[in-house]
């Protein structure tokens, strides 16, 4: 598992990620580093949070842990503004187009509407 620390400011903010997909020893690992990384951040182990993404909703596909380290509740939610507005305005690594039916039109050719 890799930990990855994301900000600093406002918030310690941390994501966890499991290359292997397994998800039952993420959550359990999260919960743990989570309680050392607030005592260590805010002088208090239980002032964290956890947010699980798994692989179909994240941006690469491996499921992983947010893990936020605030000292007050207003901080943990600038922190979901922050990753909210991230996720919106990454939308292009997110979304997944249905395949195509037909070939796109080559250069040159334009779309046929039909005479009316």
């Amino acid at each position: 598992m890799q930990l990855i620390h994301c900000r600093h400011f406002p918030v310690d903010h941390y994501v966890l990620v499991c290359a292997s997909g397994e998800i039952g020893p993420l959550l359990t690992e999260a919960r743990r580093r989570a309680e050392s990384l607030a005592r260590a951040s805010t002088g208090d182990p239980r002032n964290y949070c956890l947010m699980f993404s798994g692989e179909r909703l994240a941006r690469r596909a491996v499921p992983h842990v947010h893990i936020i380290c605030a000292r007050s509740r207003f901080l943990k939610g600038l922190a979901y503004l922050y990753i909210g507005l991230k996720n919106l305005f990454a939308i292009d690594a997110t979304v997944t187009l249905p395949e195509r039916k037909t070939p796109p039109p080559q250069h040159g050719e334009g779309v046929k509407l039909d005479d009316r």
